[in-house]
């Protein structure tokens, strides 16, 4: 299932680097058949999951996160509260400063 609507992955990645690309909204790059809520389990698990894809992008491999530790940060149970509304959090929210990201 691709979860980029209407654009190759890596053209989102080399993006993330740009102000504009960090400003662009979560919901509206994430397939749209998930419609997440603006605060509920689902939502909650997206962004979760999107973070942890967004650590393993990192540019030094030793601050990537190893298979262990995806599965479980995978498996582990509910994720953390969004810290706002799911229609506000932009990729640029997801990767914090950015530092490392491969583009």
């Amino acid at each position: 299932m691709e979860i980029i609507m209407g654009r190759h992955p890596g053209d989102l990645i080399s993006d993330l680097w740009t102000p504009n690309g960090q400003q662009m909204l979560l919901k509206d790059v994430i397939d749209q058949c998930l419609k997440p809520q603006r605060r509920n389990k689902v939502a909650e698990q997206v962004v979760a999951t999107t973070k942890l894809a967004f650590i393993c992008l990192h540019s030094n491999p030793q601050f990537r996160p190893t298979m262990q530790q995806v599965y479980q940060a995978l498996t582990s149970g509910r994720p953390s509260p969004l810290p706002k509304p799911y229609s506000m959090i932009s990729l640029g929210d997801l990767i914090g400063d950015g530092h490392g990201i491969k583009g």
